[in-house]
């Protein structure tokens, strides 16, 4: 009876184990997924914005460390050309969501566990030419030098293992907004 106690005990805790293990790959994967899926879509979006004809706006209207507006036709059935938002928002101490907002539609959390809290890692850092002439690249754009502003750069860092000792998944890409060559 002793060894069969032992016996079921040991089975138990590999079962135990292998069941954490499980949850830990499905919700890494998810996370990587997720902010794979966003990167994607925000670059892609950055680099479709155009310059909305009725109101003259450049393909990007407001660049910051942590929100960028362009403006874009992207998913859009009708060839809209509309304003888009995207940002961090910090939601603890520690991680925050990346959010997107279409002209005047509802916000959408596109990617959470984001631990991009510090100076060290803005969501955005752009390179543009400025009145001089000098390719500059920054994490926030003056008004007046946004539409000659030639790449921006995309750095997002998830935590995939949220709600225990972190464990960090670091993408970084660079976006040209079409059209803008010509500086």
């Amino acid at each position: 009876m002793t060894i069969m106690t032992i016996l079921s005990t040991m089975i138990v805790m590999v079962w135990i184990s292998l069941q954490g293990s499980y949850a830990y790959s499905v919700k890494s994967a998810d996370a990587r997924g997720t902010a794979r899926d966003t990167m994607a879509r925000m670059r892609r979006e950055i680099r479709d914005a155009m310059t909305q004809p009725s109101t003259g706006l450049g393909p990007i209207v407001s660049a910051e460390n942590n929100h960028v507006q362009l403006m874009s036709a992207f998913n859009d059935a009708g060839g809209n050309v509309q304003s888009v938002d995207y940002w961090y928002r910090a939601t603890s101490g520690t991680t925050g969501d990346i959010t997107r907002k279409r002209g005047s539609g509802a916000e959408q959390v596109v990617a959470k566990n984001i631990v991009n809290v510090s100076e060290d890692t803005p969501l955005f850092k752009y390179s543009y030419v400025d009145a001089a002439g000098n390719v500059v690249v920054a994490t926030w754009v003056n008004p007046a030098d946004v539409p000659r502003i030639l790449t921006v750069e995309i750095h997002i860092l998830a935590d995939v293992n949220p709600g225990h000792s972190p464990t960090y998944m670091d993408l970084i890409s660079t976006a040209q907004p079409r059209n803008q060559r010509q500086f």
